[in-house]
């Protein structure tokens, strides 16, 4: 009878245990997925930050080559001959670099 008490005894503790570890599990897995998604949080908050400062830059590089085109077409509407002399050399520079 003792016996029988003793194993009874071991069974419900036995599955206590594996109640327990199931809802370890359970809030194991919970605590990872709540991790997961802070982290992709995160890296979705930094991308678009990453993304709106790489805008910006875009933006302002964009302006900047505007400006100097605009101001490069004036200097070849103002001096031809200068600006054609200049280019034709750069043109004999360029070529004798790329033939070595």
């Amino acid at each position: 009878m003792a016996e029988t008490k003793t194993r009874a005894g071991a069974a419900s503790d036995f599955d206590e245990v594996r109640h327990d570890l199931d809802e370890l599990r359970e809030d194991l897995a919970k605590l990872m997925a709540h991790v997961k998604s802070g982290a992709v949080n995160r890296v979705t908050g930094s991308v678009d930050g990453m993304t709106e400062e790489a805008r910006e830059l875009y933006g302002r590089l964009a302006d900047e080559y505007e400006q100097h085109a605009d101001a490069l077409a004036r200097h070849v509407e103002e001096r031809p001959i200068a600006s054609l002399i200049v280019a034709f050399l750069a043109g004999i520079v360029a070529g004798r670099i790329l033939l070595r």
